[in-house]
């Protein structure tokens, strides 16, 4: 076949396969095709906006309908193959084997992803955090646009370990020097929850076999100035007593 030929049909593929995806949508729908999102940086260097972006980009859902070299063809097998009668033959093997149903338009939920976007931003201790989220269609083809301010980055300033006199709080004391929680760093809750696992191990070291690490907590003081915090760990009042 001559190499123009195939040039022809390459491209009447691509416009079969993009075209024909949205005629098969139910009346009233629209396809989702995908999201983006945006931080206002302020003072933040490129490589941290850089960062946040990705890490919030892979929390947004639904996930858009899969591509191949720009194509959906996943979905486009999905629409050719139809709605087979029966749960067999080859209709049924296309569109099940190889093909994807639609994402709809629909089943995009914009608080929802507001919501996980600023509880992720504030774990990563940037308290004051802001998220809209706004669509825009275009021939039934629906995208997002998340726009995040995530405002001053809150550092540790200081951590508290536990003063009690029991053996248990002079053990927690004690884990201290190891700590993952450093004063200077920045507030991040996945850093804490490793460090209540990092002190329930040191435990389970010390004959503390009925601790865990949910018995722990780290108690945050953020009003102590310049973009701050002071933790404070502590084991949970009911904690059983066996733990101890």
């Amino acid at each position: 076949m001559p190499q123009r030929s195939i040039t022809y049909l390459f491209i009447l593929f691509i416009f079969s396969a993009s075209c024909s995806n949205t005629r098969y949508l139910p009346k009233g729908e629209s396809l989702y095709i995908g999201h983006e999102v945006k931080i206002k940086r302020d003072s933040m260097s490129k490589s941290e906006a850089k960062a946040l972006k990705e890490d919030l980009t892979g929390l947004v859902r639904p996930k858009p309908n899969s591509k191949v070299l720009g194509l959906r063809v996943k979905l486009w097998l999905y629409n050719i193959a139809g709605k087979p009668k029966k749960e067999k033959g080859l209709r049924h093997w296309i569109r099940t084997k190889f093909g994807e149903p639609p994402v709809l338009a629909s089943s995009v939920d914009l608080l929802k992803n507001e919501e996980i976007l600023q509880n992720r931003l504030e774990n990563r201790g940037y308290f004051h955090a802001l998220v809209a989220g706004d669509t825009t269609e275009k021939k039934r083809r629906v995208s997002a646009v998340y726009t995040a301010a995530p405002g001053p980055l809150y550092r540790i300033r200081a951590v508290q370990f536990p003063k009690g006199s029991s053996d248990l709080g002079r053990a927690i004391a004690g884990s201290a020097p190891g700590t993952l929680v450093k004063p200077g760093n920045a507030y991040n809750l996945d850093v804490i929850q490793g460090e209540r696992t990092r002190i329930d191990q040191m435990l389970k070291e010390q004959g503390f076999y009925y601790f865990r690490p949910e018995f722990l907590i780290a108690k945050v003081d953020s009003t102590v100035g310049r973009h701050q915090v002071n933790l404070y760990m502590e084991v949970k009042p009911e904690a059983p007593v066996k733990a101890s």
